[in-house]
């Protein structure tokens, strides 16, 4: 008997849970670029870069400036859902 058969791991289970991390995965790369683009175009240049190099603190300001100062609350939905994605999808993956 395998090593998933005794955990009762189904392998269809382990397939969407690696789907959903890896599109959580996603949305958050596309949060993070479009998180330094607000950025680089209400602060310019020099705070962009700085924006780069604090990325998390980016991240975690970010989605709620573009949510209540620009009223955008998508970036916030696909931040806070891919971190979602990606918590419950790794936790489905594991062995």
């Amino acid at each position: 008997m395998s090593n998933m058969a005794r955990k009762g791991k189904n392998g269809a289970v382990t397939a969407v849970g690696g789907l959903g991390a890896l599109v959580g995965f996603g949305c958050m790369i596309v949060g993070n670029i479009w998180s330094v683009r607000i950025v680089f175009d209400e602060w310019g240049v020099p705070m962009g870069a700085i924006s780069i190099l604090m990325l998390p603190a980016t991240l975690a300001i970010m989605p709620w400036y573009a949510s209540l100062v620009l009223g955008n609350w998508w970036l916030l939905a696909l931040i806070w859902g891919g971190g979602l994605l990606v918590s419950i999808g790794s936790d489905m993956a594991k062995d």
